[in-house]
Parts: C-alpha cells; sequence; structure tokens
C-alpha cells in the first residue's frame, strides 16, 4: 500500500481519538455524538464511518494504549506501577474516565481492561479452593480501581512508587 496513504489513515484515526479523548475530559461519554466526534477531529462523518462503525469501536482503538501497558510483561506485580504511572501521565482523562456519573460505559470497558490484566498478573495469589478465581479477580480489581480513584482525587500527593509498592503489599497479604 501506498506510504502516503497509510500515513494519512493513522493520522485520521489520531485525530479521532483526541477527539474523543478531548471531549471525554469536558463531558460524558455517553453524551458525546459522532457529529462531535467529526467536527472535533475536522473530518466528515463519512470519514468516521470509514474508519470505526461507531464510537464504541472509536473507545476500543482509544484504550489499545492502555490495554498495551496492562498486557507488557512485567517483574512480579508490576502491572500496579505500570498503570499507576501511565494514570499519572494523563491525569485529566483519567479523573474524567473514572470520575464523572455518566462515564460508567467507558468505566466498565476500562475495568475489563485492569480485569484481564490482573487474571494473568495476580494469578499465583489466587488461592486454590474455595471462592471461584473470579471473585478473586474482581476483589482486586475492585480494590486496584478504588485507590486509583482515592489517588487522583487526592492530587496524587503519594508517589505512584509509594502507591504501587503498598497496593503489592495489601494484595499480596489479603490472600495469606
Amino acid at each position: 500500500m501506498d506510504t502516503r496513504t497509510d500515513r494519512r489513515v493513522r493520522r485520521t484515526r489520531q485525530a479521532l481519538v483526541d477527539a474523543l479523548l478531548a471531549l471525554m475530559a469536558e463531558k460524558p461519554y455517553d453524551h458525546i455524538t459522532v457529529h462531535e466526534l467529526s467536527d472535533r477531529a475536522d473530518v466528515g462523518r463519512s470519514t468516521f464511518y470509514g474508519h470505526f462503525v461507531d464510537k464504541d469501536a472509536l473507545l476500543d482503538t482509544a484504550l489499545d494504549e492502555l490495554r498495551t501497558i496492562a498486557a507488557s510483561p512485567r517483574p512480579s506485580h508490576g502491572l500496579s506501577l505500570s498503570l499507576l504511572t501511565h494514570i499519572a501521565e494523563h491525569r485529566q482523562l483519567a479523573a474524567a474516565i473514572l470520575g464523572p456519573p455518566g462515564a460508567t460505559t467507558v468505566a466498565h470497558k476500562v475495568r475489563d481492561v485492569v480485569e484481564q490484566a490482573v487474571a494473568g498478573s495476580f494469578a499465583d495469589l489466587i488461592p486454590t479452593g474455595g471462592l471461584p478465581p473470579k471473585a478473586y479477580i474482581c476483589y482486586i480489581t475492585g480494590a486496584y480501581l478504588a485507590l486509583v480513584q482515592w489517588w487522583l482525587e487526592d492530587g496524587q500527593s503519594v508517589p505512584a512508587a509509594e502507591l504501587d509498592r503498598f497496593f503489592r503489599q495489601a494484595t499480596s497479604s489479603a490472600f495469606r
């Protein structure tokens, strides 16, 4: 394929992702329209639909970076620090996604990404017998996301590495 076309496609897709992220920082995801996305990205609606079937598909693309971070190889339980560092770099967006009540669609998708990462990262801590493994995964995910939300609301007064140490220690001791 012609590399100019590839660059144009990449630029258009990135412009749409950037438009989505900017709009999500301003208002709940559920209130964002394809028309607003197209206007913000300075592309036509037909161009939008040439790249994405709907805004949920665009959201999935926007979450690819988070998925990459969550799935990347890391030392024992390094998931927490990797995600906290990413969240710290994108604090306004993270607060917009996790904060407003209207952002439930996005929050559920982010939770799914974190749950998948937790399932891989903390598999060695999940006890055999008793509750199903999914229960432990939900517990760790919920604790992690609640801690991140507190951290954002607190203004990140605790460094990411210190919060990561606390999270790993608390999680490890919870299942002993």
